[in-house]
C-alpha cells in the first residue's frame, strides 16, 4: 500500500501502447513498484484520464506526485499540435520529460535498484500487482537474438509488450536514483 507521507513516482512510457509504474521511496531507500497500466491501441489521453487517473484519485488521493516520462512525449501530434504532456496536465497529471532517451543510463537505473542493498533488505521490491514487469524480470523483456555465428545478441531490447512498461519503470528509476538524472 502506498505511504501518504511520501512522494510517488509516476513513470511514462507513450504511443498507441502506453505504460505507467508507480513507486515510492522507502526511508530505507528502497524502492517499492506499487502499480502498472499497460494498455494497447490506446492514446495518452484516455489512458491518463480513463486507466491511470481514477487510480490516482482513489488510492493515492492524499499523495504528492513526482511524474516523469519518455522525452519523445514533448514532440507535438500531426492531427491537433498537442503534445503527451499537455494531455497528461489536462488530465490533471503535471509531468516532466525525463533528462535523456539513451538506453544505458536508463538500463543503468534499473540495475542500481535491483543490485543494491538498503537496510539489510533488497532496494527493489515489485508488488504481485505488477504481472507484465515480473514477467519481463524474468525473461519477457529481452534482447534480439542475432542470426549469425555465436551467441550474438542487438543493443536494444525487443519492442514488445514488455518493453512499453519497462521503459516507463526505467524513466521512473532515473528519477528515483536522483532527480532526473
Amino acid at each position: 500500500q502506498p505511504n501518504p507521507l511520501l512522494p510517488v513516482f509516476l513513470g511514462w512510457d507513450f504511443g498507441l501502447t502506453p505504460a505507467c509504474i508507480i513507486g515510492q521511496m522507502t526511508p530505507k531507500g528502497q524502492l517499492v513498484i506499487l502499480d502498472e497500466f499497460v494498455a494497447e491501441d490506446m492514446g495518452i489521453r484516455q489512458f491518463a484520464a480513463e486507466v491511470v487517473k481514477p487510480v490516482l484519485m482513489n488510492k493515492y488521493a492524499s499523495c504528492r506526485f513526482d511524474s516523469v516520462g519518455d522525452p519523445a512525449g514533448v514532440a507535438r501530434s500531426s492531427t491537433d499540435e498537442r503534445t503527451c504532456y499537455q494531455e497528461l496536465l489536462e488530465a490533471g497529471i503535471a509531468s516532466e520529460p525525463a533528462s535523456t532517451n539513451d538506453f544505458i543510463p536508463r538500463r543503468e537505473s534499473v540495475a542500481f535498484f535491483l543490485t543494491r542493498m538498503a537496510g539489510g533488505e533488497a532496494g527493489f521490491l515489485l508488488s504481485p500487482n505488477c504481472r507484465t514487469l515480473r514477467k519481463g524480470l524474468i525473461g519477457g523483456y529481452r534482447y534480439e537474438r542475432l542470426k549469425v555465428a555465436g551467441e550474438r545478441y542487438r543493443d536494444r531490447p525487443v519492442k514488445d509488450k514488455f518493453s512499453h512498461p519497462h521503459d516507463a519503470l526505467q524513466y521512473l528509476c532515473m528519477k528515483a536514483r536522483g532527480g532526473n538524472v
